[in-house]
């Protein structure tokens, strides 16, 4: 489990399977900067910062998700400016919409109720509390006490609004820089990113340059797929199983990577 949690209780997992990439015995000192295009919970990010203890890098999270994006800002701007105190136990002091019910009417009822209290909050407690209590439906068990560790790292992450297809990576020093990809599965693709089918195809394409061409020092975490493994064999540093958390789906995952030349 995480040595610390993170503001958003989000179900992935990527913090967590990062640990495999290490037996690649990869030197991640030859990166100053780390970018997450598809960048969410920037799972593989804070695995490094936390586990690797990569405290002196630059971390840039890209996200088409713009509310999520203002949140993470809205935190930085509370941590310097002396509110993040009271913001956190404003989180603590919510409580559970369905205490009182009965047991068996909890399951049914309590995501109602939380839709109800979310549409009553202020931003940017609405927001944290729609994507642990609603979105994930997890627990309100989540306090600020257990939260304490990630703080001293946002002031190290710079977030950008902006879908993968539109970074202009001549921002970039891509010598020093490694960009994690954890894009929508090409045999799965998730409509909670968003993203219309039709935008699909041009992020595959530019997958598939930065190994192909050697354009950049790239990290793919994908589903295995034939066709994309046929294709990226050669860059495959390590494999893994993974259940998901509600379906308990199995599923195999694979590690490429590709460094610029």
């Amino acid at each position: 489990m995480p040595k610390v949690q993170f503001w958003i209780d989000y179900l992935g997992n990527k913090y967590r399977e990062s640990t495999y990439i290490d037996q690649a015995n990869i030197d991640w000192d030859k990166y100053d900067t780390i970018v997450e295009p598809f960048g969410g919970t920037f799972g593989f990010s804070r695995w490094l910062w936390d586990k690797k203890d990569m405290k002196n890098k630059k971390y840039v999270v890209y996200d088409s998700d713009d509310r999520l994006l203002n949140f993470y800002d809205v935190i930085k701007q509370k941590l310097n400016d002396g509110t993040y105190d009271d913001f956190m136990k404003s989180y603590d002091d919510l409580k559970e919409p369905t205490e009182a019910l009965p047991k068996n009417e909890r399951g049914v009822i309590k995501l109602t109720g939380r839709k109800q209290l979310c549409e009553t909050l202020e931003e940017p407690l609405k927001t944290m509390y729609y994507y642990n209590a609603v979105l994930n439906r997890s627990a309100l068990v989540f306090r600020s006490k257990k939260i304490l560790g990630y703080e001293p790292m946002m002031s190290q992450v710079t977030f950008i609004h902006k879908k993968f297809t539109e970074i202009n990576w001549d921002d970039y020093d891509l010598s020093r820089t490694l960009i994690y990809l954890d894009p929508p599965y090409i045999d799965s693709f998730n409509t909670n990113y968003k993203g219309e089918f039709e935008e699909f195809n041009p992020v595959v394409g530019l997958i598939l340059d930065f190994f192909t061409e050697k354009k950049a020092n790239v990290m793919l975490v994908h589903t295995e797929n034939p066709l994309l493994d046929y294709i990226l064999k050669p860059y495959t540093i390590c494999t893994y199983g993974k259940i998901y958390g509600f379906t308990k789906r199995k599923a195999v995952h694979k590690v490429y990577y590709s460094e610029l030349k």
